[in-house]
């Protein structure tokens, strides 16, 4: 069950929705993207929504925009508000790009609740100090009332000075702001009335109605430098790692941060979560899971499987890519 576009120039397919069944009434719901696009088109929305209504309701569902374990990550690492001509502000904004297309993630997942019972929505990265924050605690609580409260809200401090600039936001404090920032969204996720004043937030006896189902929604950070690793470790539910990383020594490093953060902070770091990514790239199956297993006896809890940036032109090579790791998986 598939739906296809094509470019008027070369008829490549960019873009495709595939539903197989796997094994144990497992479906997998698969997104593959051409080399230019990451981001779901109108078509394809409704396609998603036309073949999730065909799912039997005892089928576990996995959607695969960016995905892990029964979770449903909007495409690209970070969710961009903004899209420049050129590449700049990073080496790899090459990605990110104006060519690059970024669907808004709240209006997204607000759409995808109402026609999915069991997938985890994870947005991974909210660029949190771009946004205003009870704004983002109003819509993030109505999603997961949608969802029936299946959010997680996956944040990071975002690394692109201009769009900060464009949106007339400081990107020099954004790591303080971050912090008060999830102070504020887990007191108007679990109190009717929240008295708060920070530095950039102030409100006596106001809140939200309704509340989220999940009181808090767990909060994932996107982290890449230890300063944001220890943030994650001190303050966050999970982590996710990098998607552009290896299971190396220096990445074994950086867990040990992210572990020893949480236990400075008095929680224990076997109760948070570490999301890493696996590249098909120019490999096979045993070597997907030779990393996968690396990642895991390395501290992760779950471990996403890209297809992209692994040098693939033709929408066959991804789909054969993720058939020749579920057989392998069995």
């Amino acid at each position: 069950m598939t739906s296809e576009n094509k470019t008027a120039e070369d008829g490549v397919n960019d873009d495709a929705l595939v539903l197989r069944d796997d094994h144990e009434g497992i479906a997998t719901l698969t997104l593959n993207r051409g080399s230019k696009f990451n981001a779901l088109s109108s078509d394809l929305m409704t396609e998603l929504k036309r073949i999730l209504d065909q799912i039997a309701d005892d089928t576990t569902v996995r959607v695969v925009i960016l995905a892990a374990h029964g979770k449903a990550f909007c495409a690209g690492h970070d969710l961009k508000e903004l899209g420049a001509k050129d590449a700049r502000d990073t080496p790899w904004a090459v990605h990110y790009t104006i060519e690059y297309g970024f669907h808004e993630p709240m209006t997204l997942f607000a759409w995808i609740a109402g026609f999915t019972e069991k997938i985890q929505l994870v947005t991974a990265n909210v660029v949190l100090p771009q946004r205003q924050t009870e704004l983002v605690a109003k819509q993030c609580a109505e999603i997961d009332i949608l969802s029936g409260g299946r959010l997680v809200l996956g944040v990071g401090v975002g690394w692109s000075s201009s769009e900060f600039k464009a949106l007339g936001m400081d990107f020099s404090n954004r790591g303080q702001r971050i912090e008060e920032q999830v102070e504020l969204l887990r007191r108007m996720w679990c109190d009717q009335l929240v008295e708060f004043e920070g530095q950039w937030h102030g409100m006596s006896d106001m809140g939200m109605n309704p509340l989220p189902i999940q009181r808090p929604i767990p909060i994932w950070f996107g982290a890449m430098a230890d300063v944001a690793i220890r943030r994650a470790g001190r303050i966050g539910d999970g982590w996710l790692m990098s998607p552009r990383t290896k299971p190396d020594d220096v990445m074994k490093a950086k867990i040990d941060v992210f572990r020893e953060a949480a236990h400075g902070a008095g929680r224990d770091p076997d109760d948070l979560g570490i999301d890493a990514t696996v590249f098909a790239e120019d490999r096979g199956p045993n070597e997907w899971l030779s990393e996968a297993e690396a990642w895991r006896e390395m501290g992760a809890t779950s471990v996403t499987f890209r297809t992209s940036e692994s040098g693939f032109t033709q929408i066959d090579q991804h789909l054969d890519a993720m058939r020749k790791l579920a057989d392998a998986v069995g």
